[in-house]
């Protein structure tokens, strides 16, 4: 799923309906740079662990590359 940079947040984010499942966060609709979650915790790493969403829903997910965080907020 495309994101779009919100100028204000200073973020990458997207809004939709996800199905329960697992996720990561790539560049440039490749593999050669993704970022994962190898402790859950919300600190991404290089080529980290898939990220999962528990339960089908519409959530928002932010993405902040400069401090290499994320969010997955259900809506």
């Amino acid at each position: 799923v495309d994101m779009t940079y919100n100028g204000q947040r200073q973020m990458w984010e997207v809004t939709g309906d996800f199905v329960a499942g697992e996720f990561k966060f790539r560049a440039n609709d490749a593999w050669d740079l993704n970022l994962g979650d190898n402790d859950a915790d919300g600190s991404l790493e290089g080529g980290g662990a898939n990220i999962s969403i528990a339960a089908d829903g519409n959530y928002t997910i932010r993405l902040d590359v400069e401090n290499s965080t994320y969010k997955v907020i259900a809506n």
